[in-house]
């Protein structure tokens, strides 16, 4: 079901001017009168939207349009925000809605601040629950590493509200070996990822290691364990 956002009027008595920024060239400023004083109504619970380090923002009327911080409003529902200086450029991404979702990276062994450990084929290891995504950041070596903070930008405060984050640790003999999600399944007391293997017949002698990430509805998760097993091996020449 589609969620509407329905937007109120409750003061169109303050008028204040803003900066006006645009253009790929010299910046064109123009100073615009707004009307502030919007308040929003999200599922029939006041929304107020906040930035980075919660200050609240303002919401506004321009010409008959309602204006609101795109960052603020986006991770409501999970999606991802970037800016691209250079073109100018607000880049938005975002995730189709799930049941379930799952992540798999492949990073360096000092990129986490846990121990990796090896799965055989149908061992089942527990997955471990995240409270928070400051809990979540924890579990890497986030300064100074680029891939971390890329991989991590899909996730926010706003995805710990509906949903419950688990998180296992994976390694393999060969940088050669892949793996793959092969869905979830929901066995009442507890909730399963199968993971498959991707083997070649001769694979390489480096080492591996992975970090898979479950992110389940609230709902589907409450009062169960959760599980991770390698499923299956694919040998490929």
């Amino acid at each position: 079901m589609k969620k509407k956002i329905f937007i109120f009027i409750l003061s169109l008595s303050v008028i204040f001017n803003v900066m006006y920024i645009t253009g790929f060239g010299a910046d064109i400023i123009e100073t615009i009168e707004v009307i502030k004083g919007i308040d929003i109504s999200l599922n029939g619970k006041d929304f107020i939207p906040k930035d980075v380090n919660n200050k609240e923002l303002d919401v506004f009327l321009y010409q008959g349009t309602t204006y609101v911080p795109i960052r603020a409003i986006s991770e409501l529902y999970n999606a991802s925000v970037d800016w691209d200086q250079e073109n100018r450029k607000v880049i938005l991404n975002i995730a189709n809605k799930m049941d379930y979702q799952v992540d798999i990276l492949r990073i360096e062994q000092e990129s986490l601040n846990n121990e990796s450990m090896g799965l055989n084929l149908n061992q089942k290891m527990p997955m471990i629950k995240i409270d928070n995504l400051e809990g979540l950041y924890n579990n890497f070596a986030i300064e100074n590493n680029l891939f971390n903070k890329n991989a991590l930008k899909k996730y926010s405060k706003k995805t710990f509200e509906t949903n419950d984050v688990f998180i296992a640790f994976h390694t393999e003999n060969s940088g050669s070996i892949s793996l793959n999600e092969e869905g979830v399944e929901d066995n009442k007391e507890e909730l399963l990822l199968n993971i498959s293997r991707k083997v070649p017949e001769i694979g390489t002698m480096d080492m591996a290691y992975y970090v898979i990430i479950l992110t389940v509805d609230k709902e589907k998760a409450k009062d169960k364990e959760v599980f991770l097993e390698i499923s299956k091996n694919e040998v490929y020449k």
